[in-house]
């Protein structure tokens, strides 16, 4: 019963109702979305959550809908991956991959705003690789599989 208590009360905004966004300089923005990948699952608001993720982009988050947690993305609320720049830096002339780009990953499959870097003449597909994202094709890909897993299908 112990267990199952504390496992309910994880699935709710744990004791934290009508919260304000602890990663806020201002604090004024409420804290709507958890990431369910991340440690701890703490509440942030969609600016910070973005900001947070910006570097684990297939993680999965939910929205606080004022009576339980809703399925939300990443994208949804603004992310957008840039390829092309080491230490995750934006492009000054960022090129947009296929509006409805899909990522195949440990998490899941995930639907991703990306963007590919048209400053230096890298093809597109070399920038996916050097993110570790492993192109379905050589031509103009719109779908890619992250290192991880195939990683993981190759251990098992």
């Amino acid at each position: 019963e112990e267990y199952l208590s504390h496992c309910i009360w994880l699935e709710g905004r744990r004791g934290l109702v009508n919260s304000t966004c602890r990663g806020c300089l201002d604090g004024n923005r409420v804290a709507c979305i958890r990431c369910e990948t991340c440690f701890g699952g703490h509440l942030l608001c969609e600016e910070c959550t973005v900001e947070q993720h910006s570097r684990a982009p297939f993680h999965i988050i939910k929205r606080w809908n004022g009576h339980f947690f809703v399925s939300e993305t990443l994208t949804k609320i603004g992310l957008r991956v840039q390829l092309g720049h080491v230490g995750g830096g934006r492009c000054p002339i960022p090129h947009p991959g296929h509006k409805n780009f899909v990522i195949i990953d440990v998490t899941g499959i995930h639907r991703v705003a990306l963007d590919f870097c048209d400053c230096q003449s890298l093809p597109h597909r070399v920038q996916m690789i050097q993110s570790e994202l492993w192109p379905s094709t050589p031509l103009e890909p719109q779908t890619g599989a992250t290192f991880a897993v195939l990683k993981l299908f190759h251990r098992l």
